[in-house]
């Protein structure tokens, strides 16, 4: 997970958000 954190944090984070949506992130 941390190689894709490395190239582009806005990818991954928009996953995560997807992930757990109004959690905290």
């Amino acid at each position: 997970m941390l190689n894709i954190l490395a190239p582009s944090l806005s990818v991954p984070l928009d996953t995560f958000q997807v992930s757990t949506p109004k959690k905290g992130f």
